[in-house]
């Protein structure tokens, strides 16, 4: 057992450096060996999604959820890889469920608005991109409104 926490640090440390296909053939054996821990399946799914692997990710995201539900970064993951991969209903199905253990989810309400934008849902998709830059003022999105309010323009960056 200690020598998969010691595989599963080494794979940490690639996933940091961006080397997802190493961190990949560090964690498949170790979820061969492991196959109930839901922290190697989760960064395993984190890897797989790094790749484009939104398939695999998926897989992978909701056999770490089996054992830590509620685990917000796994939600979160799962969402992504499923919105990433064009099942936008179903990838609100799961940013909901983040928002519902953290309001003031950053990502949820970002991940809520390109989904509901998605799905030709602009009333919702203004709420949840509106919501994301209020919370999140320095981000990337908020510069073109701030820019905007500085001359007194509405900005909304999902309307073309």
């Amino acid at each position: 057992m200690h020598d998969v926490y010691l595989q599963h640090g080494k794979a940490t440390r690639t996933f940091s450096r961006r080397e997802f296909a190493e961190a990949i053939r560090l964690l498949e054996p170790l979820v061969v060996r492991s196959p109930g821990s839901g922290g190697l399946h989760g960064s395993l799914a984190q890897a797989y999604l790094g790749m484009g692997r939104f398939e695999d990710a998926e897989a992978s995201f909701k056999r770490s959820l089996e054992s830590m539900p509620d685990d917000r970064q796994f939600l979160l993951g799962l969402a992504e890889s499923l919105r990433r991969n064009n099942k936008h209903r179903e990838a609100l199905l799961f940013y909901e469920r983040v928002l519902a253990l953290s309001p003031q989810s950053i990502e949820a309400h970002r991940g809520l608005g390109m989904a509901h934008t998605a799905l030709g849902n602009s009333e919702q998709a203004r709420e949840h991109f509106l919501r994301h830059v209020e919370l999140n003022p320095n981000s990337p999105e908020a510069l073109p409104r701030k820019r905007a309010a500085c001359i007194g323009l509405v900005y909304y960056p999902w309307i073309r």
